[in-house]
């Protein structure tokens, strides 16, 4: 599947990209990519800060406008409908980008040399079932290999239906070493308490490119 870049983004497209395709976030897509982010996930920033899906947009928006430098804001591929309206986003970290603005500084993840991170990807429900995530994730991979990282890796929570997509993508559980193993108990029992007690067990993977 190949990834269409429109010119207007330094890729080879020769024109705008298609709608249904994946693109480069431009700040003209801050609104509707805030959206997506907020209704991808919903659910989990409800029970973990008690917010409303008005209040996730708004520090989405919020983060985007004050905490996300260009450059990072090209690591983040987007589909729109033929409105410019984004249905799907995926927000990269590599090199010297900065963790997630919505995060605060002890959850925030710090990338290593050669590494890409799965920051989010996320689809509107009206878009689910179209393959935008499959694109999504061949789109990421090609990005980080663009820029010189040799694996993928992500953070995802254990009971999210997610991990079958990304397993499908070639991501592996990567299993933790002992004085892992007590850090990964800690931090369960904080995803417990920090997200309303609905999920404790967080799962990180990667994948070599």
């Amino acid at each position: 599947m190949s990834i269409v870049v429109g010119a207007d983004q330094g890729g080879a497209g020769g024109g705008a990209v298609p709608p249904g395709e994946v693109d480069i976030m431009r700040p003209s897509d801050i609104d509707s990519i805030s959206r997506v982010r907020s209704e991808a996930f919903a659910e989990k920033a409800c029970w973990a800060l008690g917010e409303t899906k008005q209040d996730a947009e708004r520090d989405n928006k919020k983060a985007y406008t004050t905490k996300c430098p260009p450059t990072k804001m090209a690591h983040c591929g987007v589909v729109r409908d033929e409105q410019g309206r984004c249905l799907a986003g995926c927000q990269l970290q590599m090199g010297d980008d900065p963790g997630d603005g919505i995060m605060p500084d002890w959850m925030q993840h710090h990338v290593k040399p050669g590494e890409c991170y799965v920051e989010w990807i996320g689809t509107l429900d009206e878009a689910r079932g179209r393959g935008m995530g499959s694109k999504l994730m061949k789109w990421a991979d090609e990005t980080a290999r663009k820029n010189g990282c040799s694996r993928m890796t992500l953070d995802v929570m254990g009971s999210n239906r997610a991990v079958a997509l990304y397993e499908r993508q070639g991501y592996e559980a990567m299993p933790y070493s002992h004085s892992g193993c007590c850090m990964n108990s800690c931090l369960c029992c904080i995803v417990y308490c920090f997200m309303g007690c609905h999920y404790c067990k967080v799962i990180h993977m990667e994948k070599k490119l």
